[in-house]
């Protein structure tokens, strides 16, 4: 929503003796949202201005945050490095239920002008939603699936590919483009001792693969800024890593949310988007008669962070949907993931095209104000479809091309049965008259039902590269602009992939390790077991850490909401068991996680219980 300060005109104004032009520069956006409601009390604030501010004259005047009754908040104030959010970090979490009222005042600009003062209100939820322990979703496993499923499992060590490595099918291969493949495999719902990520050359050769151990990645790939990244289960993270594959921080979300694993961007300016996840209590008959009074709503978040790690942007679906535009979605459920937020894209006027699988639609926001520009598909369609009767169903990985028109991959889950296939597909959007025309698809022959991921990539020379996500037989395909098949490839024993990716050799540094050499360097390698006993904990528990090479480790004690309650060892450990005492008197009784967190990111979890 966008909330400006409309200025007559301009006018002086004294301040310290000095003269100051009133200026232009307006609020344009913040976070949480001016009324926003079931903010999460671990929340930050930030405000952002259509123009730079200065650094150096911030204050603890800048800001006044406070409740209902007055109580003023404590926290500290900074600019990002754009210049143009100013950020607020509390210095502890909000009450539950306080509604928040949000006082700026003139501030400096860096053309000596001053802004108007501006204010917002929030309230803060008035109870924690805990995520469900069953299983919801329909794209790759969520955390704590993932931790429902883990077992003790050995690594094996060596140079050379495992037993456990997927065999890699060629079932075309035609000339196709020369570069690289990046696809990272896992088996859906299911146990799995080793999980790779892989840089393949045309003829699905292991030029690079990183992994080894029971960790789940997706979205491996590189990025603009000659890093590769990927999202790792473990970690609740994306790693990012350097043109060498070296290990070198981080992205996750801030603001009390996890962190999605769908989708990881890097702008032109350096920053990181990602979506975060949150999990609301709404009361349902509000909208259907016989749901749920305390249903809990799986919310996807859309941040971005400047090259600081500062937030500048932060768009709540919640704010901006309704639950009910989900499409087929059970709505009288305890558990509703209604939007599914599984991609972002820039458009050409730099602003955010996002898809939302569970709604069928296709939205655009402004980048600056966060207001919807349009939608496309679902309940709130305001396109009229040409050339497609078909429409999208359920669809990943929506881009925009070099030439404009927008590509996905339709998994068309809830197409008629008559046509329940998957397809690549591409359409011209008219943006002043409305019209979605489709301009060209491909569909597999034979057909491919792929009832989750995919992706679909134009690349430079104009062929296509699909990734079929979850396909028993195909994993990707490369075509010419003939719908030629230039390029097929599948994995074995129920692999997949999330997305299929394709870039020129030289796209990043270009990598020197011997072709189809293995490097074993899943995030948990550092740590061979982690223990607590007894499990429950009453009051005092013994945690065991095997390590099985020189590392240095800290073993960190989280609650639920993700916040570190206890640091239990920070050094340097020598391989073998090591042994600490941890006294839970202090704590609350619930469910926390006990983390090991190696050298470079590394870790390994496990779920403690304290009951009183």
């Amino acid at each position: 929503m966008k909330y400006f300060l409309c200025l007559a005109g301009l006018f002086f104004c004294v301040k310290s003796g000095l003269s100051f032009t009133v200026s232009g520069i307006e609020v344009v956006n913040s976070y949480p949202m001016n009324g926003a409601i079931n903010v999460h009390p671990m929340t930050g604030i930030g405000v952002t201005y259509s123009g730079a501010l200065q650094k150096n004259v911030l204050s603890g005047d800048s800001i006044d945050v406070y409740g209902n009754l007055g109580e003023k908040y404590p926290g500290s104030v900074k600019i990002s490095s754009n210049g143009r959010t100013l950020i607020f970090t509390p210095s502890n979490s909000f009450p539950l239920g306080e509604t928040i009222h949000v006082r700026i005042g003139s501030l400096q600009t860096i053309e000596n002008t001053s802004t108007l003062a501006y204010s917002l209100t929030f309230t803060i939820r008035k109870k924690i939603a805990v995520p469900d322990t069953g299983f919801h979703s329909d794209d790759p496993i969520l955390d704590f699936q993932l931790h429902k499923n883990l077992r003790n499992q050995k690594y094996t060590n060596g140079a050379s590919q495992t037993q456990d490595f997927p065999i890699l099918n060629v079932n075309t291969e035609n000339n196709p483009t020369d570069g690289y493949m990046y696809i990272s495999n896992y088996k859906f719902l299911s146990e799995q001792a080793n999980t790779y990520r892989m840089i393949l050359n045309n003829y699905a050769e292991v030029i690079n693969a990183q992994g080894g151990g029971p960790d789940y990645f997706v979205d491996f790939k590189p990025n603009p800024d000659h890093t590769y990244s990927y999202y790792d289960y473990f970690a609740g993270a994306f790693i990012i890593l350097d043109s060498n594959l070296n290990n070198i921080k981080s992205i996750s979300a801030t603001n009390g949310y996890l962190t999605d694993p769908h989708e990881f961007r890097v702008t032109s300016e350096g920053n990181h988007i990602i979506i975060a996840s949150d999990n609301e209590i709404v009361d349902m008959t509000k909208y259907i008669q016989g749901a749920w009074t305390t249903a809990t709503i799986l919310v996807p978040i859309i941040q971005e962070f400047d090259r600081d790690n500062n937030l500048i942007f932060e768009w709540r679906t919640i704010d901006h949907f309704m639950v009910t535009d989900a499409t087929h979605e059970d709505l009288l459920i305890d558990y509703i993931d209604f939007c599914h937020l599984n991609a972002i894209e820039f458009d050409g006027d730099s602003n955010f095209v996002i898809s939302s699988r569970h709604m069928d639609e296709i939205t655009k926001i402004n980048r600056e104000t966060g207001e919807i520009m349009w939608r496309w598909g679902g309940k709130n369609n305001q396109f009229t479809f040409t050339g497609d009767t078909l429409l999208f169903s359920h669809q990943h990985g929506v881009r925009r091309t070099d030439s404009g028109t927008i590509t996905m991959f339709d998994n068309g889950n809830f197409h008629p049965i008559a046509a329940s296939y998957s397809r690549a597909v591409e359409y011209n959007l008219d943006e002043t008259n409305m019209i979605a025309k489709k301009i060209w698809e491909f569909r597999h022959i034979p057909d491919i039902s792929s009832q989750s991921m995919g992706y679909v990539q134009r690349l430079p020379n104009q062929n296509t590269f699909i990734g079929w996500g979850q396909c028993d037989y195909v994993t990707a395909t490369e075509l010419d602009p003939e719908n030629r098949t230039l390029f097929e490839m599948g994995m074995t024993d129920g692999n997949y992939s999330y997305r299929a990716y394709k870039y020129d050799t030289n796209y990043v540094k270009p990598i020197t390790t011997t072709t189809n050499a293995v490097k074993n360097t899943s995030l948990s390698a550092l740590t061979a077991s982690l223990v607590c006993m007894p499990n429950p904990i009453t009051d005092k528990g013994q945690i065991e850490c095997t390590v099985d090479e020189n590392s240095f480790t800290q073993i960190l004690l989280f609650d639920q909401l993700g916040r570190e309650v206890l640091t239990i060892y920070t050094g340097d450990l020598s391989p073998g068991k090591h042994s600490y005492m941890i006294s839970a008197g202090a704590l609350p009784a619930g469910m926390y996680y006990l983390r090991a967190v190696g050298s470079g990111g590394n870790s390994l979890e496990k779920k403690i219980l304290i009951i009183k």
